[in-house]
Order: structure tokens, then C-alpha cells, then sequence
């Protein structure tokens, strides 16, 4: 069972992209009426329901072309015999989605009202694109709607209001907003436009959290219901419903009498268009959408202007393509953020003939922006946001978002001033122009320039920016290298920061293991300590009051003897016990300087070590610390018996410094000496309790070991370094702040 369903997962899976293949095959509209769909502004200033092309002749233009697109293909399949199976009605699926367009209208600003009606225009485009590439299939997926609604008499293949997306799935594998979504995608249409195609049957609870939030969706699913209602007769409820839709997403306030009047209007219009899109035997008057041009009386003119217009646009392009083929060839991967921002410094001067720009990005993972500047020299850095006044909050500012993302903008005062000011003597004197880069609607940079004109690309004198321009391709590449650059930068500093963050883990795991190993070892030398000590002052005693009964020196030797090495295991017992419980540390403030000297020369004399053999230095800059002065003075006496025995038979040298860290704000005292050193394995047990670097049976290895733990309780550390052959260094670290948990 388990096979057969994921065969079939994977049969779904091939449907799936054959007829992603198909969709990707579609010829798209022509150019003219693709760029209109793609920039809503061109149906600007919006024309009210109306009832003829020529009281609105974008409208009606647009809606005559796409029915000419969807119709292109199909006009040889109406001759088929089962042409009557498989015809989609175009002219009632597009006066469809001009009506929801023009509901979608009714309560939004001018400056919404071109992207809502295209969004309702094209609501249902994927129905389309799949009828159009399977026109049988689709015909099944109707009838099942339509024998699923109960319909049976229609012969139409389009029908509103049945909901075809769960035959559509069924027989096809993709439904019709996936299409649409697949379609409008591949013809760069808007974003909100694309989110009105993919989700306009999705309800409001289950849109993606990172759908648009200002209700085109919502608004789109009413403004559908609406024109599917005014087939019968549009109810108040559906007309409460858009007031209320209206006054949470819209822009302007109805009344439930005004938008019930424009449904009445969008209802005459789309009978009115219904009428002049299937026409009579002639064909009707087509309707010009694109902006008005002089006609000129010569057709020979015409001509020539056309290929002249097209020669210019061929030139455009292929200096395009070849900025493109160039830079493209000198990004790699792997590169650094301002590495790539230097190389687009390199091919937006060389494309709109720039002197000296900067090219800048902003990190995602970090509050920087890094920058390229080329001129007489190329600069690449790396600015700290943070440290600027203001952080992110200043960059980009709200009129930066809201550049047109091929257009230059000259730089009034005031505007992006930590940038004008750090890059002003690179750039020079004179206007400041400004150019966003953008990846989708995210502002990632930009490029700053000085020049009297706005920039221009030499290969085409009149690209002002527009939507059509030349330009885009290029910038566009920019941006998508900038973000690849950017987002490969924010992986390299994760996983640095994860290796630092490893590294420190297996630095903490060692010295866990390594306290509780010494928790360990002292609770066992406790014990032990605890244990012997009674047995050891039995044997000790005994052996004393034998001593005074022993008839013979002999047998007093031999007692004397037995009591001397009683007193050297009390002592080593006494050793343990201090390790495992070493005294309470005071917490007192030690001036080191006066300190050091004094505690120097007592703890020498009292090893009767030659003064020649040991200097003392302490630095100017040597802080109080913090500790306890007695535990300290025993801590350096160890390490200067380590240090001499360490240098037998060799020329003794001690040097003991001390001095300040101000980057741990600790003072130091530093025991070095000129003996045999330690090698890698023995510096890392050097602490380690009962071991020892000395001869056997000459050292007990609980030096060092209560070193760590009477400065540690004093929070201070040690530290070893050693070189075998050169000698050994240790540091007794202390603190020089009270810590806030003494007090």
C-alpha cells in the first residue's frame, strides 16, 4: 500500500510539471498590452462604469485585446465536431472580470483604483491560461462542476460561481489560482496582483501572514461574489458587505445607496461590453489603449520610424545585455558583500558614463552598511549603523522606499545625511543623485553620484527611467547578486559565530569535567584525610611511649623513626585536607605594588634563596586588586619553589612581575623562570590534583592543584605557559572590580 501511494505521489508530481511546462509555453500577450497589465498607473486617470468604448476606451481596449489573446488560438478548434463540448465563452469570462474589477474600484483612491481593477480583471487568469493549453481537460473539469452544481443547462465550459478547484486538482493535478499564480509570476505583474490571483478563493482567517495588508485580497473576494450576483439581483446583505469591506481596506467612505448605484452601473456596463465584444458579422471598432500618438499622413514614414525605433531598442538591448554578460562574469561566489558592491560601481559607471559613485548594501544579519566608492580609486569599507545616531532607523528613509526602483532622484537637503557626508569629498561638489536598489519590494542600497544632470545611459539618450526601461535587466542582476553576496555574508558570520560558540562549549565542557573531576578527588581526600588521621596519631603515639621503655639505641632508632614518618603522613594528610577543604576566602583590597616587593624578599629568605637569583618588576599601571592576602602569599610561595626546583643544576633566574589587563580588568602577577619547561601533555595535567613533573617520590602534586583552588576562590584564575627547554610562566589573575555578588 505504501508503494502504490507513493507511486501515485509521484505520477501527481510528473502532472504537475507537464503542465507547468505547458503554462511555461503559453505565448504571453504582446508587449504593449503586458506592460499595461504590469504598471496599473497607464489606466490612470480611472474611467467610471460607462456604457460604451468611447466613454471609457482604455477599459473597454484592454478587455477587446485579452479577448483577442485567449481567442488567438482557439478560432481553428471551433470547427472541430465536438466544438460544442469544448468552447470556453471569452466574452462572458473577461465582461467577468471587468464587472469584479470595477466592484473592486468602487471605494478605493484613484491612486488604487488602476491596481484593483486589474486585480479583479485578472482574478481568475489561471482558468484562462488552462483553457487555453487544455482545452479538453478544462472541458471535463466544467462539466463535473457544472453535474456537481446540478446545471445541465448550459453548454458553456465557463460558468460563474461554480468553484472548479477541486476537479480542477483532480484531473489536471494544479488548480486555477496556482496556475494564474504560475502565469502572473512569469510576466512580473504586481505583487499585490499575483496575491489577488493565487489567493482570491482562500479565506481571510487563512491568508499567509505575509499577504499584503492592505485588503486587496478581501476586497477582490467580494468584489467577485458581486459580479456573480449581478447575473440575478445584487442583495442589501452583498451590499452591506462592501460597505463594510470598504471601510476597514478602502480608502474613502460609502454609503450602502452610492455603492449600490455603481454595482447598478458596473451591471449596464458589463451588458454594454458583453454586446460590443460579441458584436455581429462585422467586426467592431477596435479601441486603442495605448497613449495617444501623433498619425502621420505618409505609410512609408511609418515604416521607417518603426525600424528605426526598433534598431534603437535592439542597440539598447544588447548594450544591456552586454553590462550584464560582463559583470556577471566578474562576481564569483563566495564574494563579500562590498566586493560585489564594487564590481556594480564598476558596471553602473561604465552603463550611465558615471565618474565617481558609491555603491552601498545593507547587511542583513548586522546593523552595517558596506559600500564600494570608484573614482581616482576604488574604496571599499564598512559602515556601523549603530555607532551613526539613529541606527537602522535612518536608513532607508520613507521617500527612499518609495522611489521608482529604475529611476534617479536628485538629493535635496537633509536627505541621507550620514551617507551625503561620509561620501561627499569622494564624490564631489555639485547635485546629488540617488538610485535605489531593490530585490521585489525590499529596499537592499543604492548608488549615490554628483553631477549637474540626472544620469542617463549613453545608449539610450531618452531611457528616463520608466517602467520600460533598458536598464532594469541590469539593475535587476545587481540586486539579486547583492542579496546572494549579502545573505552568503550572514551565513559565513553564522556559522563563525557557531564555531566560536563551539568552541567555547568544548572549552566549558573541559572544565566542567576537570572541577567535578577535582570535586571528586577532593571528597575522596577528605575522606581519606578524615580516616588516617586517627590511625596515624595511634601509631605516633605508641611508638613514643615504646621509645621510653627501649632498652638498646638500636631499638630507639628504629621508634624515632616510626614516629618521624607518622609526623610526614600527617602532614601530607594534612595536605589533602586542605586541598579538599581549603579555608574561607576573605575578599580584602590588595595595593600589589607594596605587596609584591615586601612579600618577595620574606618569602626568599625564608626558602634561604640567593636574592641575585630573582627580580622583581612592577609596572606603573599595576591596580589594586581583590583577594586575600594570606592565601595569596602562600599561592606565590608555591610557585617560586615550583620555579626553583624546576632549575636544579642549571643557572637559577626567577623574574616575578606585575602589572595590569585592562582589557579584563584584572592585575597580573607573573612568576617566570629559565628550567626545563613542560610539554603540551604536561601543561594541560599540570593543575590536575597528585600530579607531578618532579622525580618520584620527591613531589606530592597537590602544588599547583591548591594554587588554582585558593586563587579561584577568590574569583581570580591561573594561567600556564611553557616552552619545554625555555622555562614556564604562570599568572595569578585577580580581580580589580568588587564583583556585584561580594557586596
Amino acid at each position: 500500500m505504501e508503494m502504490n501511494r507513493r507511486d501515485a505521489h509521484e505520477t501527481q508530481a510528473i502532472q504537475i510539471e507537464q503542465v507547468y511546462d505547458l503554462l511555461d509555453a503559453l505565448a504571453p500577450p504582446p508587449a504593449e498590452l503586458l506592460s499595461l497589465l504590469r504598471h496599473p498607473s497607464r489606466l490612470e486617470p480611472f474611467e467610471p462604469p460607462a456604457t460604451g468604448p468611447n466613454e471609457a476606451p482604455k477599459r473597454w481596449g484592454l478587455a477587446r485585446a485579452l479577448c483577442d489573446w485567449t481567442r488567438a488560438d482557439t478560432s481553428k478548434a471551433a470547427t472541430r465536431p465536438d466544438a460544442a463540448a469544448s468552447e470556453f465563452d471569452w466574452v462572458d469570462f473577461w465582461v467577468h472580470g471587468v464587472a469584479t474589477g470595477l466592484a473592486a474600484a468602487a471605494g478605493v483612491s484613484a491612486s488604487r483604483a488602476g491596481e484593483l481593477f486589474l486585480c479583479g480583471l485578472l482574478h481568475d487568469l489561471g482558468k484562462a491560461a488552462l483553457a487555453r493549453v487544455m482545452p479538453k481537460g478544462y472541458a471535463r473539469v466544467t462539466r463535473h462542476g457544472i453535474s456537481a452544481a446540478s446545471i445541465s443547462d448550459s453548454r458553456k465550459v465557463f460558468l460563474h460561481g461554480i468553484d472548479n478547484a477541486n476537479h480542477e486538482r483532480r484531473l489536471l493535478g494544479v488548480d486555477h489560482p496556482q496556475a494564474g499564480r504560475r502565469l502572473a509570476e512569469r510576466w512580473a505583474l504586481s505583487r499585490v496582483v499575483t496575491e489577488c490571483i493565487w489567493l482570491h478563493h482562500t479565506p481571510g482567517e487563512a491568508l499567509p501572514a505575509a499577504c499584503s495588508p492592505d485588503g486587496s485580497v478581501q476586497i477582490v473576494q467580494w468584489a467577485d461574489s458581486a459580479a456573480v450576483a449581478m447575473g440575478y439581483k445584487v442583495d442589501d446583505r452583498l451590499v452591506d458587505q462592501g460597505v463594510e469591506q470598504f471601510a476597514r481596506y478602502g480608502d474613502s467612505t460609502l454609503t450602502s445607496e452610492q455603492l449600490a448605484s455603481w454595482l447598478e452601473a458596473v451591471r449596464d456596463e458589463a451588458a454594454a461590453l458583453r454586446q460590443w465584444l460579441a458584436g455581429s458579422d462585422e467586426e467592431p471598432a477596435r479601441v486603442d489603449f495605448r497613449p495617444a500618438e501623433a498619425t502621420p499622413s505618409n505609410a512609408a514614414d511609418d515604416v521607417r520610424e518603426a525600424l528605426e525605433a526598433n534598431r534603437r531598442m535592439a542597440a539598447r538591448q544588447a548594450a544591456c545585455l552586454k553590462a550584464i554578460h560582463d559583470f556577471a562574469g566578474s562576481i564569483r561566489r563566495g564574494c563579500l558583500l562590498r566586493e560585489v558592491c564594487g564590481e556594480a560601481a564598476k558596471a553602473l559607471g561604465a552603463w550611465y558614463g558615471l565618474n565617481a559613485s558609491v555603491v552601498y548594501a545593507r547587511r542583513e544579519d548586522r546593523p552595517w552598511l558596506e559600500f564600494a566608492a570608484t573614482g581616482m580609486q576604488i574604496e571599499r569599507g564598512v559602515m556601523d549603523l549603530s555607532l551613526m545616531g539613529g541606527g537602522l532607523s535612518t536608513w532607508p528613509d520613507e521617500a527612499a522606499k518609495s522611489m521608482d526602483e529604475t529611476d534617479w532622484q536628485e538629493l535635496h537637503a537633509g536627505r541621507m545625511g550620514m551617507l551625503v557626508s561620509r561620501f561627499r569629498l569622494h564624490l564631489g561638489e555639485g547635485p546629488l543623485w540617488h538610485l535605489p536598489l531593490c530585490h521585489g519590494d525590499e529596499p537592499i542600497g543604492g548608488v549615490l553620484t554628483c553631477r549637474a544632470d540626472k544620469p542617463v545611459n549613453a545608449a539610450s539618450r531618452d531611457d528616463r527611467g520608466t517602467n520600460g526601461s533598458t536598464s532594469r535587466p541590469l539593475l535587476a542582476l545587481i540586486s539579486m547578486a547583492l542579496v546572494q553576496a549579502r545573505s552568503e555574508s550572514a551565513i559565513a558570520a553564522m556559522r563563525d559565530d557557531m564555531a566560536e560558540v563551539n568552541r567555547r562549549l568544548v572549552a566549558m565542557r573541559e572544565q566542567v569535567i576537570r572541577a567535578r573531576a577535582v570535586d571528586s578527588l577532593a571528597s575522596l581526600a577528605a575522606g581519606a584525610a578524615h580516616e588516617l588521621n586517627n590511625p596515624l596519631a595511634v601509631i605516633s603515639g605508641r611508638a613514643q611511649l615504646l621509645r621510653g621503655r627501649a632498652a638498646t639505641p638500636e631499638d630507639r632508632e628504629a621508634l624515632d623513626q616510626i614516629v618521624r614518618q607518622a609526623h610526614a603522613a600527617s602532614e601530607l594528610v594534612s595536605s589533602l585536607l586542605e586541598f579538599a577543604e581549603p579555608p574561607v576566602a576573605r575578599f580584602l583590597p590588595i595595593d600589589l605594588r607594596a605587596w609584591l616587593s615586601k612579600t618577595v624578599s620574606t618569602l626568599l629568605e625564608a626558602r634561604s634563596i640567593p636574592a641575585g637569583t630573582c627580580s622583581v618588576s612592577i609596572a606603573s599601571d599595576t591596580p589594586a586588586v581583590f583577594g586575600d592576602p594570606d592565601l595569596l602569599t602562600r599561592a606565590l610561595g608555591e610557585l617560586i619553589d615550583n620555579a626553583w626546583a624546576a632549575m636544579e643544576g642549571e643557572s637559577p633566574r626567577v623574574t616575578i612581575k606585575a602589572f595590569g589587563d585592562c582589557a579584563e580588568e584584572c592585575g597580573v602577577v607573573q612568576v617566570a623562570d629559565n628550567g626545563r619547561g613542560m610539554t603540551p601533555d604536561v601543561q594541560a595535567r599540570a593543575m590536575d590534583p597528585f600530579f607531578s613533573h618532579g622525580p618520584a617520590g620527591r613531589k606530592r602534586g597537590l602544588g599547583l592543584a591548591r594554587v588554582q583552588r585558593w586563587i579561584q576562590s577568590g574569583d581570580g584564575s591561573v594561567r600556564i605557559r611553557s616552552v619545554p627547554g625555555a622555562g614556564t610562566i604562570v599568572e595569578l589573575r585577580l580581580p580589580s572590580k568588587r564583583p556585584a555578588s561580594r557586596g
